[in-house]
């Protein structure tokens, strides 16, 4: 902002301070200070910065702040003085330091950044009027190194009395006054720098839903949470960010493209992938124009699986559909898989149905799961469909294996020889039995299609 009748001309100043409402309390202590208190506590400051700056290396104050930048740290500012002010604003002034081309005041006591210029003079504003406050200075180069802190500097606001004098160390008083005043922190406060070059870190919630279910992608940077962290615990806000969606398509086309906006290190979208395939999702993260870092992730969409109402061909069962969660909707359809990738097959399904699931199953690898049968029980039957499935026409639901009445007499025999549990439409378990023993002696040589021997 412009000073009118401030002093030194033309100052390009950054002000990052929200002064505190004295009516409200300040912290630690207030000290209140008359007129002449506070003229002499100004008089000692100046003197004070005064015998510093005679063992200080400084040059003349031109106002501008532009110098040749120095390949070493710079020196702690000296000379500092208030020369002019509003009833909410204080201009200031440091002797120029050489190599500096950026100067920061700092609240004393709390290192608060209050502003930034690049000439040795600033304008701090947004300050209470007929206040005090203890600010102090530090020159930085080009280079980013910043100089050890300056005495500090009591500046008032205004005109009036009594001033209130905010300090953060304790202490209090009216009229001339004083506390004893600790010496500056010779730490120099250091100001968080913006990560960049991050890989963000992405999940899918889920992470391969359906074409008619949403998914949410979450992207996030735990660098950009601690600088983040770091900038609000100096008193400033936090900045904004933002984070650039696109998503595409398993065609490759652009389905979303939008920036969304908040002061966190994370965010989320949600979209519904409406076309089976991978879809691609990429977010670029940016503060202040800069970027922070990408990250990108895939989403497989799969179309839902919806089960036959009345099941009659094992392609239509979900024996054919790869990794099928078993979930209650499947409870209505008598063939469905396990978690495990184990075939159920309900004891409602059809003899036919069952043999030929089986066998389908058995083809592609799957396990199978019989109701009422031990998984030892159902083994024995899967393997006997195996390897006589040509001459299996149906299993029923406790396991016997039907004789098919087109299969070879070879392969009728070979059943039968086989000990599995066989029944043939339209004859005992007796007969079927003798039929049994004929073939494991050797002494039977076919089966006719309604179930007599041949011998």
């Amino acid at each position: 902002m412009a000073a009118d009748n401030l002093g030194p001309a033309a100052v390009s100043t950054t002000t990052k301070y929200n002064a505190p409402n004295p009516a409200a309390g300040h912290g630690p202590s207030l000290l209140l200070l008359g007129a002449a208190g506070l003229g002499a506590l100004v008089l000692m400051r100046r003197s004070s910065a005064a015998s510093t700056a005679s063992t200080s290396t400084t040059t003349t104050s031109t106002g501008s702040g532009s110098y040749s930048p120095s390949l070493g740290v710079p020196g702690a500012p000296v000379e500092l003085q208030q020369v002019g002010g509003t009833a909410t604003s204080v201009t200031v002034e440091c002797a120029a330091v050489t190599g500096a081309t950026q100067y920061n005041w700092y609240q004393y006591g709390t290192n608060l950044l209050l502003a930034t210029s690049p000439s040795n003079v600033a304008v701090i504003d947004g300050l209470q009027t007929n206040t005090g406050y203890e600010v102090y200075c530090t020159a930085v180069n080009i280079n980013g190194q910043q100089s050890p802190p300056s005495q500090p500097l009591l500046v008032t606001t205004g005109a009036g009395s009594p001033v209130v004098y905010v300090n953060n160390y304790g202490g209090s008083g009216t009229g001339s006054s004083q506390t004893t005043q600790p010496a500056p922190s010779t730490t120099t406060p250091t100001q968080p720098t913006l990560p960049t070059g991050q890989t963000l870190a992405m999940a899918a919630n889920p992470a391969s839903p359906t074409t008619s279910e949403s998914t949410t992608v979450t992207a996030s940077s735990t660098a950009l949470a601690t600088y983040l962290s770091q900038v609000t615990s100096t008193g400033n806000s936090a900045p904004s960010v933002s984070w650039q969606w696109i998503i595409r398509s398993p065609s490759g086309s652009v389905a979303v493209n939008q920036t969304l906006t908040n002061t966190t290190a994370q965010s989320q979208e949600t979209f519904t992938p409406n076309s089976a395939g991978q879809w691609a999702v990429t977010v670029t993260c940016s503060v202040g124009g800069r970027t922070v870092g990408q990250g990108s992730i895939g989403v497989t969409a799969a179309v839902p699986y919806t089960p036959p109402a009345n099941p009659t061909n094992p392609n239509d069962y979900p024996s054919v559909q790869p990794n099928q969660p078993f979930t209650p909707t499947n409870l209505q359809n008598p063939i469905y898989k396990l978690p495990s990738g184990v075939v159920h097959i309900g004891a409602e399904v059809g003899s036919q149905a069952r043999a030929q699931t089986i066998a389908r199953a058995n083809a592609v690898g799957e396990g199978v799961s019989l109701p009422g049968l031990s998984a030892a029980e159902a083994g024995k039957v899967v393997s006997i469909v195996k390897q006589h499935g040509n001459a299996v026409s149906g299993v029923l639901p406790n396991g016997v294996v039907q004789l098919s009445s087109t299969a070879s007499n070879a392969e009728k025999v070979s059943l039968l020889a086989s000990g599995a549990p066989v029944s043939i439409p339209g004859r005992s378990a007796a007969y079927v039995a003798y039929l049994q023993q004929l073939a494991k002696e050797g002494k039977l040589k076919g089966v006719t299609a309604s179930g007599t021997a041949i011998t």
